[in-house]
């Protein structure tokens, strides 16, 4: 039985260097997709034994790459340029990576490894894709059961740390909350002290959740006090109706 292999890589030429090396007479079924939308539309399809992406190209490279993680267990190899991203690319979801110009054979070798240990799996096409029921937030839209925003078609995925701050913020819109109170809440009475982290972090999320993070609209600083974030009543009724589990995810 052949394994089935989808890539994400732009470059023509790359393409072929793909196509070419993994062809259907070494057991392979190889796709290669000039787009990342491309690629997922195939995956949503039909489950692969591995995926290949060349990170540099995936636009929101690591917030693309998480929500790849997290929807399949597939092997997903990053073809990367340079060491910084292969750390990004490890960090954000990648089992393995292979920097570019690539030998042939060494990519041909790296790829017969890769599936020696992986055990692709099956994913639904909803996998791949955030919760068909969003909570609006403004012009946002929220998806907790992923701990992704999406706002004008473009998705970020927050990381767990991001995710419990605004998750925290979210619970108790309208409240002014202090950067000890906010660092405790989001992560435990022991993060009190990291008023810092706190602000840092409000900062990240706001690059992710804002439009324009440097004229806020859903978390704002309430001067000498601290942080709040704005909701609509129909948010907060939302908000009210997730389960335990959504919001604390």
């Amino acid at each position: 039985m052949s394994q089935r292999i989808v890539a994400f890589e732009p470059s023509p030429e790359y393409r072929a260097v793909i196509d070419c090396l993994l062809d259907e007479d070494d057991g392979y079924q190889v796709t290669v997709h000039e787009t990342y939308e491309q690629m997922v539309a195939a995956l949503r399809d039909e489950a692969a034994d591995l995926i290949i992406v060349s990170f540099a190209d995936l636009g929101d490279g690591e917030a693309a790459l998480s929500m790849l993680r997290q929807a399949v267990d597939t092997p997903i190899l990053a073809l990367v340029q340079d060491a910084e991203e292969t750390k990004a690319a490890l960090r954000w979801g990648a089992d393995y990576d292979l920097r570019k110009p690539f030998d042939p054979e060494v990519f041909k070798v790296a790829v017969e490894a890769v599936l020696r240990r992986g055990t692709g799996t099956p994913s639904t096409p909803s996998s791949l894709l955030p919760s068909a029921d969003p909570i609006t937030v403004q012009d946002l839209k929220v998806y907790p059961d992923r701990r992704t925003v999406e706002r004008d078609g473009r998705r970020q995925v927050l990381s767990q740390t991001e995710w419990q701050l605004f998750a925290f913020l979210l619970r108790e819109p309208g409240r002014t909350f202090s950067r000890r109170e906010l660092a405790a809440g989001a992560w435990g009475p022991g993060y009190a002290s990291r008023s810092g982290q706190a602000e840092l972090y409000v900062s990240r999320v706001r690059r992710k959740v804002e439009r324009d993070p440097q004229r806020p609209r859903i978390i704002e600083t309430v001067r000498g006090a601290g942080y709040r974030l704005l909701l609509d009543s129909e948010a907060h009724r939302a908000l009210e109706a997730m389960s335990p589990v959504e919001n604390a995810s």
